[in-house]
């Protein structure tokens, strides 16, 4: 089912199979960190050999990667319960902008400030800290860039007000275990610059994408 808005459009699937297939044809938000040398699993030519040639890099799934899969649900039902002010749903559907048909994304979920009527991104992260480097990606409130890059282009696929990331942080040191829960909130006008120059970057890979010219490699120190 196809359901056109006002800014994207809501295209539903029914099986993670059928998610695979149609994300394949757009750039998502893994897409949009790794073509920006940003990714720790892809770059930007494993993208664009998926695009082009229809050659995906398997994903590597472990453990925790399980845990963060089956853990959004319950994470996303303690938001509700903390965050009464807003309203938040989930759907099975990939966004496409309707200006920039090449960006789209399936969103962690979808929310509305009760108060204002805003509009804006939920999107819900698991970390797992196991030593002092690991532990430094997250302090004094940093977010990761490839995850922030991913908000950012969710934000470009549905032009929404705001963007809330919740991270479940997982510590084990020294043979101890315990949780920490973490909300970002970020205003588009907050990023504004930050959507410019991704929104172009994007663009300028696109264009290697439609004339099936091999681009540069994207490296950045992570």
């Amino acid at each position: 089912m196809i359901i056109m808005e006002e800014k994207f459009t809501r295209i539903k699937y029914q099986s993670k199979d059928d998610w695979l297939k149609m994300r394949s044809q757009y750039l998502t938000g893994t897409d949009a960190s790794a073509i920006l040398g940003l990714n720790l699993h892809h770059t930007s030519i494993d993208v664009w050999e998926d695009k082009v040639h229809g050659k995906k890099k398997p994903f590597k799934t472990n453990n925790l990667v399980k845990y963060g899969s089956k853990a959004e649900s319950s994470l996303r039902a303690l938001f509700k319960l903390s965050y009464p002010e807003y309203k938040l749903k989930h759907t099975n559907e990939l966004l496409v902008n309707n200006k920039h048909h090449f960006l789209a994304g399936s969103l962690d979920g979808e929310l509305e400030e009760i108060a204002t009527g805003k509009k804006g991104i939920w999107e819900n992260k698991t970390a797992y800290i196991s030593n002092s480097i690991s532990k430094e990606k997250w302090e004094n409130d940093k977010i990761p860039e490839q995850y922030y890059i991913q908000t950012l282009h969710y934000l470009l696929v549905t032009e929404y007000d705001f963007v809330v990331l919740q991270v479940e942080l997982r510590y084990e040191i020294d043979g101890k275990r315990w949780f920490t829960r973490k909300i970002y909130r970020f205003e588009r006008e907050e990023v504004k610059d930050d959507l410019d120059y991704l929104l172009q970057k994007e663009i300028e890979f696109w264009e290697y994408v439609r004339l099936k010219k091999r681009p540069a490699l994207e490296i950045r120190d992570l």
